[in-house]
């Protein structure tokens, strides 16, 4: 019961600023003293649990929905084929892209031939 109220204590005290207005115009001031880290890293672990708890919520309702229904079974699956490509679809090859753009050197079959061509310092990884 003890640890309980203290789960909510502590859920009340650091989601008690969760709720302001965003207001893009005025930038609010963040405090960078070291006693207030803890604070913080509360926040931070509030934010993570409360995206937990939407996320299984919703794993457990689709597969319910998947597992119980065929129509639904006939739309969900495909969908979260796709939605599950997005990443990578989205990041990596933008990043690949990226790295073998900035660092073709790094990833060349032959990098000493840049050594023989002077260009000793042709790696910047």
């Amino acid at each position: 019961m003890l640890a309980l109220l203290g789960l909510l204590w502590s859920a009340l005290h650091f989601g008690k600023g969760m709720l302001v207005h965003f207001d893009p115009t005025a930038v609010p001031q963040v405090d960078n003293s070291p006693s207030l880290i803890p604070y913080y890293a509360g926040r931070m672990l509030l934010r993570m649990w409360i995206a937990f708890s939407f996320s299984l919520l919703f794993a457990i309702g689709t597969g319910y929905l998947a597992a119980k229904n065929r129509t639904a079974r006939a739309f969900i699956l495909p969908a979260l084929d796709v939605l599950q490509s997005v990443p990578v679809l989205g990041f990596l090859v933008p990043v690949s892209g990226w790295a073998l753009g900035c660092c073709r050197q790094c990833f060349s079959v032959h990098p000493s031939a840049d050594a023989h061509r002077g260009d000793r310092n042709s790696c910047r990884c």
